[in-house]
């Protein structure tokens, strides 16, 4: 809402989080669970839930589909595979909108 109030009419507004239903999150909360205090009061939000804060149409992206673990020669390739099938399970998750 307060984003709102402020956004100019035409305005638009750029929000990222780690995404709540990617592996790189589930990692960090376990961490935070494991004493790392960075992680212990930390929330992270799902593409649905970031959209659902915002009021009308946004766009919603994912991106990093690839784990730390990775073959660094195959993370282009799994990132756009991840990009072109929509996947929403992305480290990151970033949305904009705006304001009409």
């Amino acid at each position: 809402a307060e984003l709102h109030r402020v956004v100019r009419k035409g305005g638009s507004v750029v929000l990222t989080s780690l995404n709540s239903e990617s592996p790189w999150a589930e990692r960090r909360l376990k961490e935070g669970e494991d004493g790392h205090t960075l992680f212990q009061n930390i929330m992270f939000r799902s593409p649905d839930e970031l959209a659902a804060l915002v009021p009308g149409k946004a766009t919603v992206k994912t991106v990093i589909h690839f784990l730390k673990s990775e073959d660094p020669y195959r993370v282009h390739e799994i990132e756009r595979q991840g990009n072109e099938s929509g996947k929403d399970t992305g480290a990151f998750v970033a949305l904009s909108w705006s304001k009409s």
